[in-house]
């Protein structure tokens, strides 16, 4: 899963939606800084009758400010909803993934130790 982490990730920097390794990180959100997005591999379930298997990606989102950190994750959802082949071509990827669906809507989860906002995006998706 470490792969498709990687790509999701890549997808958003292709929306201009962060900077890897500056505010944009694969596995768990880092201590600095404070805004930023982490793409988490969630778990799953392969399906061997269809050839097809089950992901699912949590995107955390933190960010100092409420209103600056809930812009962003509405761009986050805008960017992922209802995607179909959305890893197609990025960083020569050979399968195609479609998000089957966000799994909520962002869930604001609250403030972290230091008074950062949390935000929590869960996505299903379908990976050929």
């Amino acid at each position: 899963m470490a792969a498709l982490i990687n790509e999701i990730a890549l997808f958003l920097l292709s929306q201009s939606l962060g900077t890897l390794g500056t505010d944009l990180f694969y596995g768990q959100l880092t201590s600095t800084p404070n805004n930023q997005i982490a793409v988490i591999d969630s778990g799953g379930q392969p399906n061997n009758q269809s050839n097809v298997s089950i992901s699912i990606i949590t995107i955390l989102l933190r960010n100092s400010t409420f209103d600056s950190g809930l812009a962003k994750v509405l761009l986050l959802q805008s960017a992922l909803h209802n995607k179909t082949n959305l890893l197609s071509g990025v960083a020569g990827t050979s399968h195609a993934v479609g998000f089957s669906s966000l799994q909520r809507l962002p869930l604001y989860m609250d403030v972290d130790e230091t008074g950062r906002h949390l935000w929590s995006i869960e996505c299903i998706l379908n990976v050929k």
